[in-house]
């Protein structure tokens, strides 16, 4: 009976996670503009509040909320403007006075908002953005002021200490590829290096002879493009691996052999794949190059399809740089099978191994008849899920039931 799914996640895991410590042990640090797709080696966190103090988030004026309770157009609320606050700048206090003026300062967007830290200063709690503000002439020549015409909220248009982030926040736990986002969160808080991963290095054949590259891409009647090698390559380079293809093996054990022995000297990588030739056909020798290679196979079908062929195994290193084994993942040679392998197989053991957090499900709509009868007889489409790179058409669920 073939192994189920499950039993092989973990045993994927397990040798994964036992993996895992070695890439934690050679960390690096890397420069932040160089950090884009690599894994943080360790959680990172904001070593201040962002934004530091409460700040303006329109260009206007800062005045007292209070002051414009009775504010409408036919009992506008006249306002001194006693200074400008621009983002960068302290800010300074506002005392009251006897004028029959409020006191009100133009402050720009990012600037820091007054503190009233006297009995006696103004205190400033929101933003009015310019556009609904009017500039009037005042009773002293020289002196700016504006008119407020309808109600300010309390705190509208400010932005209070450590919205973005507070002191201490984890801003990216550990094992979480760097994207673009994350690298303007960091450089707002004043991070200017990060702590990586090693990046990770693959090694990929394709297998057959009857792939068109195999022979010099020259038209041969009855060969084929190669699919799975190019498509493997891309997905593994867009999650931040580093892929090499090592060529197209022969239907030839002694040839397979060969020419993974002699990659094995040569390259130093932390996973080989392989697509194809590792079925039950007469040109299905992968299983039989690995045994005889020495390597200890983990496992072998497992009971999912497509992709029920799936190998992984681990082989004996003969690099000169390293001593420990190899994972290797044979793949199946129909290139469905080999892409639901890659997602569902691989992935995750480049993902546990980079310590990342695990997936979480999806939840996806079936179009099923109303008639219960019906129901249990038909195959059931899932009509809607969410836009992802991976997923080739919509699911069909078959009931088990006759």
């Amino acid at each position: 009976m073939a192994l189920s799914y499950h039993e092989a996640l973990r045993m994927v895991e397990a040798e994964a996670q036992r993996r895992a410590r070695t890439l934690q042990l050679n960390m690096e640090k890397l420069p932040l503009n160089l950090s884009l797709n690599r894994v943080t080696g360790c959680e990172m966190r904001s070593p201040i509040s962002t934004p530091q103090y409460d700040t303006s988030a329109m260009d206007g004026y800062a005045v007292d909320s209070g002051a414009t309770r009775d504010a409408s157009p036919d009992n506008p609320i006249l306002f001194h403007v006693e200074g400008l606050v621009a983002a960068g700048n302290e800010p300074f206090p506002l005392f009251n006075t006897a004028s029959q003026s409020c006191s009100c300062v133009e402050i720009m967007t990012g600037g820091r908002f007054p503190t009233a830290v006297e009995p006696d200063n103004v205190r400033l709690d929101c933003c009015v953005k310019f556009e609904d503000t009017k500039k009037v002439p005042g009773p002293y020549t020289g002196d700016e002021y504006i008119e407020i015409t309808k109600p300010a909220r309390y705190r509208q248009n400010r932005r209070s200490a450590g919205e973005d982030f507070q002191r201490h926040h984890v801003i990216m736990p550990a094992g979480t590829i760097i994207r673009p986002h994350h690298i303007m969160a960091l450089a707002s808080v004043g991070i200017t290096e990060i702590a990586v991963l090693p990046k990770l290095r693959v090694g990929l054949y394709s297998t057959g002879a009857e792939l068109l590259a195999s022979h010099g891409n020259q038209p041969v009647t009855g060969r084929v493009e190669d699919a799975n090698g190019p498509y493997i390559a891309a997905a593994l380079a867009d999650s931040g691996v580093d892929v090499e293809f090592l060529g197209i093996l022969d239907d030839d054990v002694e040839m397979m052999m060969h020419t993974l022995r002699s990659n094995l000297e040569k390259k130093d990588c932390d996973l080989i794949i392989s697509t194809g030739a590792v079925s039950t056909g007469r040109f299905d020798l992968i299983p039989s190059a690995l045994q005889r290679l020495g390597a200890h196979i983990v496992f072998h079908k497992i009971g999912i399809r497509p992709g029920h062929p799936v190998m992984f195994a681990t082989v004996p290193n003969i690099s000169p740089e390293r001593s420990d084994e190899i994972p290797f993942f044979g793949l199946p040679g129909n290139p469905v099978a080999s892409a639901a392998c890659l997602r569902f197989l691989v992935m995750h053991y480049l993902k546990c191994l980079q310590s990342q957090l695990p997936e979480t499900p999806l939840t996806a709509r079936m179009s099923c008849p109303n008639d219960a009868k019906t129901a249990r007889q038909s195959a059931h489409v899932i009509t809607s899920f969410p836009s992802e790179k991976d997923v080739f058409r919509p699911g069909v669920f078959h009931s088990l039931e006759k």
